[in-house]
């Protein structure tokens, strides 16, 4: 049985969501619902649809210090939107500048770190799909820095006496490009499983009324939705290895042409800076060591199972 699932996430402080089956409420998101292809897995043999890959196609940052586009004009690499994973998985190249401009540490043994107070800067993550015509969500930086706890339920501190968090993107190194759940508060998502379309659009968690849309009919498209820009071809492999038609190739490893030829400075980053105690050196190392022993990460997390070939969540 295919169903059609819209799925409106909630903020990180949030304890309820909503779920919608047949239907859209067009006054939970913001801006225009737009329509992007789902993209068959290329090693199943069947062109099967195993997953809701789309094409990623751009990531810019921003802060009260400026705007930095992080990936070139021509960028498309395939991304799973996956509400089963906490994380969101970048290729290795956007995240290590994404570490950069928040002043983000890369620990062997801890994770991605950060300074709490990064948390409550002015900025935000912006996160393009489809192309040039196709939707782009602000994922705000209050809802991609994670508490973090050591095993005695106590908030650990850098050696320089700032709190540490935990930050809700990792590198995907050699695994798929994830967009997780510190993503998905952010988008309003809708999944039509005739059509094989995904809809997104900017999340409103601010709407005091409803306005539900049905969909007309089995095989109807998703009612109010724009199609995005077609002519982007991007494949999901089963090895997690990434490939894109629009310029843009890489195999889950560090490609620097886009630190290279895209962005020489990052003008954002001192939007970030400022809201620690934290002065980065120029090669960006982020904060000193950790000033604890053991860590137990405890992030917000959304539910996941399948039900009859829908998607079914809950919080």
């Amino acid at each position: 049985m295919l169903i059609y699932n819209s799925l409106l996430t909630a903020s990180l402080e949030a304890t309820t969501g909503q779920i919608l089956f047949g239907g859209i409420d067009t006054a939970k998101y913001d801006g225009v619902l737009s329509s992007l292809e789902i993209y068959p897995d290329a090693e199943s043999g069947t062109n099967q649809i195993t997953d809701f890959t789309v094409a990623f196609t751009s990531l810019q940052v921003t802060s009260s210090t400026g705007t930095d586009t992080l990936t070139p004009s021509n960028y498309a690499v395939a991304a799973i939107l996956d509400s089963g994973t906490s994380l969101t998985l970048l290729p290795d190249d956007l995240a290590s500048l994404v570490f950069e401009e928040l002043g983000a540490t890369n620990d062997a043994t801890y994770g991605v770190v950060l300074p709490c107070a990064v948390g409550n800067a002015t900025g935000s993550l912006n996160f393009g799909f489809g192309g040039s015509s196709g939707p782009i969500i602000k994922v705000p930086v209050s809802e991609l820095v994670l508490p973090l706890y050591d095993s005695a339920g106590n908030i650990p501190y850098f050696s320089n006496g700032e709190a540490a968090c935990q930050l809700g993107i990792e590198a995907a190194d050699d695994r798929p490009v994830l967009f997780g759940d510190t993503f998905l508060r952010s988008a309003y998502v809708v999944y039509d499983l005739v059509n094989n379309r995904i809809g997104i659009a900017q999340s409103n968690f601010n709407a005091g009324s409803s306005n539900v849309v049905a969909f007309a009919s089995s095989g109807a498209p998703i009612p109010s939705a724009t199609t995005a820009q077609g002519g982007i071809s991007v494949t999901q492999t089963a090895t997690g290895n990434l490939r894109g038609t629009l310029g843009v190739t890489g195999t889950g490893t560090a490609a620097p042409t886009v630190q290279g030829s895209v962005v020489a400075s990052l003008s954002a980053e001192g939007g970030f800076v400022s809201a620690t105690a934290t002065t980065k050196s120029a090669a960006g190392a982020g904060p000193g060591p950790f000033a604890w022993d053991a860590v137990v990460v405890l992030g917000a997390s959304l539910g996941m199972m399948l039900v009859g070939g829908g998607v079914f969540s809950w919080m």
